[in-house]
């Protein structure tokens, strides 16, 4: 390189691709030619950022199923001090009639639509978030685990549809 001699310009900034054959030679070459040149691997740079955000992604995923589980247990808990307030109301139905069994479909009816729909608005939230933060702020492409998503959501929901009906049963008691 006759134009410049031995030095390059200070700050200056030259790209290439090259394949993972030719880069051996290629970085001797340029250590040789330029001693002062420093060859930086855009891969080298981007593996740490993408371990990074594969650990983010593990650390959210995480702290999501520990939302969910609270959540789960926040929406039970709410749920059933609902069925011990209406105790008096299924006593009456009782009364009128009703069987244990029809209190207790009628519960987990009730329970099953509610926890449903809090669940799904949840799991909606969720993604929306997952999407916000990896492919509009880090433009990172997303795959949606759909069977963890789904078993994530039928689980608790039958959980809560259980312990509905016993805990209506329990109270008729």
């Amino acid at each position: 390189n006759k134009a410049v001699g031995e030095q390059l310009p200070l700050g200056y900034i030259s790209s290439f691709s090259l394949s993972e054959n030719d880069m051996a030679s290629a970085e001797a070459d340029m250590a040789r030619l330029f001693p002062m040149v420093s060859v930086v691997r855009v891969q080298d740079v981007i593996a740490p950022v993408q371990s990074l955000l594969n650990i983010l992604r593990y650390v959210l995923t995480g702290l999501g199923g520990l939302l969910l589980f609270g959540a789960l247990l926040v929406l039970t808990s709410a749920l059933l001090a609902q069925i011990r307030l209406r105790k008096e109301e299924f006593e009456t139905r009782r009364l009128l009639g009703a069987t244990k069994k029809q209190i207790q479909s009628l519960v987990r009816l009730e329970m099953g639509a509610l926890a449903g729909l809090v669940l799904g608005v949840g799991m909606l939230m969720g993604l929306i978030m997952v999407w916000v933060v990896f492919y509009l702020t880090l433009s990172q492409d997303i795959v949606v685990p759909w069977a963890s998503l789904i078993v994530g959501l039928v689980i608790p929901w039958l959980v809560i549809l259980f312990l509905a009906g016993r805990n209506a049963t329990i109270k008729l008691r």
